[in-house]
Formats: structure tokens, sequence, C-alpha cells
């Protein structure tokens, strides 16, 4: 490429001044890293663009998935880290403060629910699910059973 050529990726993001980016199956699948990611997220920042990771998985922590990131040589600060455990955090926090919630999830859901105000009641008021993989949707009975409470 000449000297004066742009990089296919910087015809692409003419323009864009942030990037939101998935991690699993976009950055990693599992703890394995996928090709071009690494690249990827080093172009984001020379070029001086936002870059923030989401990820539809509450089953970790900011911190944790920051760990991670850090693990597989691609740093990502645990504050530009949006878990759905934390967008549902918020939503609830925002729209239905100290609300009684029914957690069907994993201890990083719970963390955030309660560090956004909510409480954790067999009594509630909405129940927040996160059951990953099949063999736990067993977990959902119990509530499906107890009572008629708003889904979020």
């Amino acid at each position: 490429m000449d000297a004066g050529a742009v990089e296919p990726s910087e015809r692409v993001l003419a323009g864009v001044r942030g990037v939101m980016l998935d991690l699993d199956g976009v950055v990693y699948r599992e703890d394995t890293l996928l090709p071009g990611a690494p690249e990827f997220v080093s172009f984001v920042r020379r070029t001086c663009r936002r870059l923030v990771a989401v990820t539809n998985n509450s089953a970790r922590s900011a911190a944790e998935y920051a760990e991670k990131l850090g693990r597989l040589d691609v740093p990502i600060p645990e504050e530009d880290i949006i878990t759905s455990a934390w967008a549902t955090a918020q939503y609830l926090r925002r729209h239905h403060r100290g609300a009684r919630v029914l957690v069907v999830g994993s201890p990083a859901l719970k963390r955030e629910l309660r560090a956004a105000g909510l409480v954790e009641s067999r009594d509630p008021e909405y129940v927040v699910v996160h059951v990953p993989a099949p063999r736990r949707a067993h977990l959902l009975h119990q509530p499906c059973r107890s009572g008629p409470w708003s889904m979020v």
C-alpha cells in the first residue's frame, strides 16, 4: 500500500466517532481470541475513536470481563464495558427505584441489581431472569409457579 493510501477500515469508518463492540463471538469465543480482534481494537484506539465493549451475557461483571480481555491481550478497562446485567439494573433503578426483585441468574447479576438499589425478595414486584444454559431452565419453574409478577 502506498504512503498516501487509506486503510480500508478508515474508509469504512470515516466520520465514525465511536464503536460499540460485542464481545462473545466478535472478540473471542469462550477463551479463544478471534482473528482480527486485537488489530481492530488497536485501530479504533490509534484513530482516537471511543471504544465501548458490550455483552448480552450477565454471567460476569464488567471487572471480570476486563480481566479476561487483559488475559487475551485486548485490554479494555472496566468502565468501558457494558453488560446486560448493568443495563438491566440501570433500567430498573431509573424506572422502578428500590423495587423488590426475584433474581434467577448469576452472582454478577445479583450484585449489579443490589448496587442499583434493588432489593432481592421472595415477594417480588419484578423477576429478572438470566438462564444461560438449557440445563438450568428448571430455575424458571419456581417463579412461574409462585405468582403473577411483572417480567422485565
